[in-house]
């Protein structure tokens, strides 16, 4: 009797130790799989199941996987499918790599004169990796259909966004007439170089850099320049219209200037502080603080030089200004050694150069609404102008001995 009632017992542990280490031939274990991306099949395979996890699928889910998989993700388990198959696994894990794809921002091109073509954004997509396998699980249970499950990402730049991003925001001038045709053709040469430049969101814009060095090898000619607080000839004279130009442009457009120095001179073509020096050991960098690239038109006719600014708006209405601190008078004058012929009866000296006095300035940027109410203001600079001497030819030796000028020589004085 004892051996009647070990064998039901014996019997099923036979069976058991069959599925576990026998395999499932009971059970089918080839299923096949398919997943679709939208409409398009992107994966179509037949998998072998891992006889463990068909058994307790089996056994402890009542034949469902997607049971199956429940259970998994409670267990903590990271990558449920390779429970059931490694190269099913590998498949959808390499899902991503074929149907994922990256957004792209809507790009501009500046074709100059104020002009721009645009390329328009792209949408991009991310596969959604725990909910597609969720669904391969479940595809197990309802006739082996999987999709795959993607997230869109949308792109950071529109083309509408890069439209509003490509607005005039500023424009400044100054005029050249009276210039030498040679500082002319310096301007015209820097403004060339400088045309069409585009300065990235975070980006420095070196003057110097943009526009290389100033020598006769590279086409720049003689004119005058500032050297010591004196004009003087030099290769490149005009230049520094082209950068005080840019300068004040950049500035009305409400961006960042990181670099920027004064002459030791005033200049005719811009109020006093709002002058933007350049020479081998001094640039202007500017400095583009806004989300979005900066795109730089220059101009050059006639007797004008012109920049304009293109990029995002600022939101307020900016404008700059200057104003005098101090006058430094000077009525001084040097000794020049110059030979002159045709001296007038009693002429005993002749004023080749009056003085010009220097001055204090201050210089500032405002920010206004719409309104025209004043919301900010920054000053950009103090600058100190030095004062010139005026120049003086003596008739012979024995008059160079006077040091003063008769006072009614006095309103000589700039």
């Amino acid at each position: 009797m004892m051996k009647n009632k070990l064998f039901p017992a014996v019997f099923i542990l036979v069976f058991i130790a069959l599925f576990v280490f026998g395999g499932m031939a009971f059970f089918n274990r080839s299923y096949a799989i398919t997943v679709y991306d939208g409409e398009e099949m992107i994966l179509n395979k037949t998998y072998e199941i891992d006889t463990r996890a068909l058994l307790y699928v089996k056994l402890f889910c009542k034949g469902s996987f997607g049971r199956y998989y429940q259970k998994l993700l409670e267990k903590g388990e990271e990558i449920p499918l390779s429970k059931i198959s490694a190269e099913l696994n590998d498949d959808i894990y390499s899902l991503p790599k074929k149907s994922d794809k990256a957004p792209k921002n809507a790009t501009a091109q500046y074709l100059g004169n104020g002009k721009f073509s645009y390329t328009k954004e792209e949408i991009g997509y991310r596969t959604d990796l725990q909910k597609t396998v969720e669904n391969v699980f479940c595809a197990f249970d309802t006739g082996g259909r999987a999709n795959l499950f993607k997230d869109v990402i949308e792109p950071e730049i529109t083309e509408t966004q890069m439209l509003s991003a490509t607005r005039k925001i500023a424009e400044f001038s100054t005029s050249c007439a009276g210039s030498s045709a040679e500082r002319k053709h310096n301007i015209s040469l820097a403004c060339s170089l400088i045309e069409s430049s585009k300065v990235e969101s975070g980006e420095e814009f070196s003057f110097n850099k943009t526009v290389g060095p100033r020598t006769t090898e590279r086409g720049f000619r003689t004119a005058k320049i500032i050297v010591g607080g004196e004009f003087v000839e030099g290769v490149g004279g005009g230049v520094c219209q082209v950068s005080t130009t840019l300068y004040n442009a950049w500035c009305l457009a409400g961006l960042k200037v990181a670099r920027c120095a004064p002459h030791s001179l005033p200049v005719h073509y811009v109020r006093p502080g709002l002058d933007a020096m350049v020479a081998s050991s001094s640039d202007l960098v500017l400095l583009n603080d806004s989300e979005y690239p900066v795109y730089i038109d220059s101009y050059f006719g006639g007797d004008t030089v012109k920049f304009a600014i293109y990029g995002k708006p600022c939101g307020m209405n900016v404008k700059l200004r200057s104003e005098v601190l101090e006058i430094l008078p000077c009525d001084d004058y040097a000794e020049e050694k110059v030979e002159i012929t045709d001296w007038k009866e009693n002429e005993l000296f002749r004023i080749i150069k009056k003085p010009e006095n220097g001055l204090i300035s201050a210089s500032y940027r405002e920010f206004y609404d719409d309104n025209g109410t004043l919301l900010s203001r920054e000053r950009l600079r103090k600058t100190v102008y030095l004062a010139q001497k005026g120049k003086i030819v003596y008739r012979n030796t024995a008059n160079s001995a006077v040091k003063k000028i008769p006072e009614t020589l006095t309103h000589f004085r700039g």
